[in-house]
């Protein structure tokens, strides 16, 4: 959404969303710095990438059943636990999970994503 607003004195301040994050841009204030209106998209930019990052990881954990803060150890137990029920290759018909072998495979795919996403987590504070 765009709006501006204009004062007489030629000054004035300027508004929009990105991204669902609203922002003011101020003009024509003499006392103003140019770099301020970046360094607040940055900083909200940044927040808001933070979220959609923590939202992710807890949709993640509770594919494999962990708590979000779990340590790589709890991790890697939880998946191999169920990636010897889930997977593929280890899969029968009279499993007590009751999937057919395509919903076991899927269970599976979607297990994997969850941990690549975790054990990634784990990559990124590495590299700090």
């Amino acid at each position: 959404r765009f709006g501006d607003r204009f004062s007489s004195n030629g000054g004035g301040s300027f508004f929009f969303s990105f991204g669902g994050i609203p922002f003011r841009f101020k003009f024509g204030d003499d006392d103003s710095d140019g770099d301020s209106f970046f360094e607040d998209f940055d900083d909200r930019w940044d927040e808001q990438l933070e979220e959609e990052k923590r939202e992710e990881s807890k949709k993640q954990a509770e594919v494999l059943g962990v708590s979000v803060d779990a340590d790589e150890r709890s991790i890697k137990l939880a998946y191999r636990k169920m990636a010897l029920q889930y997977h593929p290759d280890k899969w029968k018909n009279d499993s007590e999970h009751g999937m057919s072998k395509q919903d076991a495979e899927n269970r599976f795919k979607v297990m994997q994503s969850a941990y690549d996403h975790l054990m990634s987590n784990f990559d990124e504070d590495d590299e700090e």
